[in-house]
């Protein structure tokens, strides 16, 4: 059975309507395909407010929860998040193209040298492949594709998808990720 790795994007704490919107989308692609769903939230307090994802889908939750990681460090989530890929053995990376999410896919995709499709406005599975549009020059042109590579990467473009809870209890398991080296060579100034 196939993995769908969903970057559950959180700020100060609280997971964004964005983060919620990709793991309903990842919800509807594993419906169709038998696929499950695994949201990953990296952060620093996250393992109270984890369940919510599951209302929204995800089969099952990886915590990264760590004091070093309550701000957003390029270097750092790629770490964990490749390091998750790789355990889930996910074929599918979803994120949310928000400012985080437009930072992180691309160094995730150069990572494990794969390729990305950014900002798209629908997404639909065909023959095990990701079948995307996106919307080019003001919306003026829109471009299908067919994403090639493994494992497949996109980001979801933010308020285009709904977040549809699709289950009423919080019963998922999280589940705490032995965390990689988190040193880095950037560092945050207050």
């Amino acid at each position: 059975m196939s993995t769908i790795l969903v970057f559950a994007e959180q700020q100060t704490g609280a997971f964004k309507k964005a983060g919620f919107e990709v793991v309903s989308q990842a919800r509807k692609l594993a419906d169709e395909s038998g696929a499950n769903v695994v949201a990953l939230a990296i952060g620093s307090g996250m393992e109270e407010k984890a369940g919510a994802l599951g209302e929204y889908g995800a089969d099952k939750i990886l915590l990264a929860d760590d004091d070093k990681l309550v701000n957003y460090n390029p270097e750092i989530y790629k770490n964990i998040f490749v390091a998750a890929a790789r355990d889930t053995e996910a074929d599918i990376l979803l994120f949310s193209a928000t400012t985080t999410g437009k930072d992180l896919a691309p160094r995730i995709a150069a990572a494990m040298d794969t390729t990305i499709a950014s900002d798209c406005i629908s997404i639909s599975l065909s023959d095990g492949k990701l079948n995307v549009e996106r919307s080019l020059y003001a919306g003026k042109v829109f471009a299908h594709i067919v994403i090639e590579g493994n494992p497949q990467i996109a980001s979801l473009r933010p308020n285009v998808f709904d977040a549809v809870k699709s289950r009423e209890e919080q019963n998922v398991s999280a589940e705490k990720m032995s965390l990689p080296d988190l040193v880095s060579k950037i560092s945050v100034i207050e």
